[in-house]
C-alpha cells in the first residue's frame, strides 16, 4: 500500500496490484478506507484480532488504528481498489447536509459490507479511472461523495462512523500496549492513539512498565 504523504489533503483512489511473493507490512490507518478485492486474499491483524478476506469482499476500515497485513498473491497475484475518505470532505458534507453522528458506533475496527447493486456498480465505475495516468481531482471528489452517500444508503449506521470527528479518547494504556507494542511507530503516534499528550504517555508508560 502506498504510504500517505502528510502534506497531501483530500481523498485518494489507489489500485493495489502485486504479483510474485506475498506482501507483508504494517500501516497506521489515518483515513477511513473503503476497499474491494479484485483478486487474491488479504489477512489483517488489528490489535489481537485477525480478519481474513478474499476476492469479491467489500471492506471498510475505520480511521486512527494500527494494522498488520499479508496480501496473498497466489498464482494470479493480488489486486484491490481502495478509496481513502478524508476528513475534509466529510466535514464539508456534514456542514452541507447537516449530517452528524448522533450516537457512538462500536461496530468494530473493520466492517465487511454486504454489497448491493449500487455499490457494485460504483466499484466497477472506478476501473476506467484507474487506467488513466492520473485521475482529475474534481472527479475524485465527486466519486468520494458518491461513495459516502452509497455507504449510508447501504447501512444507515455508517453516518455515525463517518461523521464522528472525535480524536481517540484516553484508553487503558496497559491493554493497548500489550496488543500493539510490536508496531514500529513513533512514541507520538502511540500517545495520540491512547488519547494522551506526549508527556502524559511517557509518564503513564513509566508507571506501568
Amino acid at each position: 500500500m502506498k504510504k500517505k504523504d502528510p502534506t497531501v489533503l483530500g481523498p485518494r483512489l489507489i489500485l493495489n496490484d502485486y504479483k510474485g511473493a506475498d506482501v507483508e507490512g504494517e500501516a497506521f490507518v489515518t483515513d477511513h478506507i473503503f476497499s474491494y478485492i479484485l483478486q487474491g486474499k488479504h489477512e489483517v491483524w488489528l490489535g489481537n484480532k485477525k480478519y481474513s478476506f478474499q476476492q469479491g469482499d467489500f471492506r471498510f476500515f475505520r480511521r486512527n488504528q494500527l494494522a498488520k497485513y499479508v496480501k496473498n498473491t497466489g498464482t494470479e497475484g493480488f489486486k484491490s481498489i481502495a478509496i481513502h475518505i478524508d476528513q475534509t470532505t466529510l466535514k464539508e458534507m456534514s456542514h452541507q447536509y447537516g449530517w452528524i453522528a448522533d450516537e457512538m458506533n462500536l461496530s468494530g475496527e473493520v466492517l465487511l459490507i454486504s454489497p448491493d447493486n449500487l455499490l457494485k456498480g460504483f466499484t466497477e465505475s472506478l476501473i476506467p479511472y484507474l487506467q488513466e495516468p492520473e485521475i482529475d481531482h474534481h472527479i475524485l471528489m465527486l466519486k468520494t461523495r458518491e461513495l459516502i452517500m452509497l455507504l449510508i444508503k447501504n447501512n444507515p449506521q455508517f453516518k455515525n462512523i463517518l461523521f464522528d470527528f472525535r480524536e481517540p479518547g484516553k484508553i487503558n494504556l496497559e491493554a493497548f500496549m500489550n496488543s500493539h507494542y510490536r508496531y514500529n511507530i513513533s512514541i507520538e503516534r502511540f500517545a495520540f492513539l491512547t488519547g494522551r499528550s506526549l508527556a502524559g504517555f511517557k509518564r503513564d508508560f513509566e508507571k506501568l512498565f
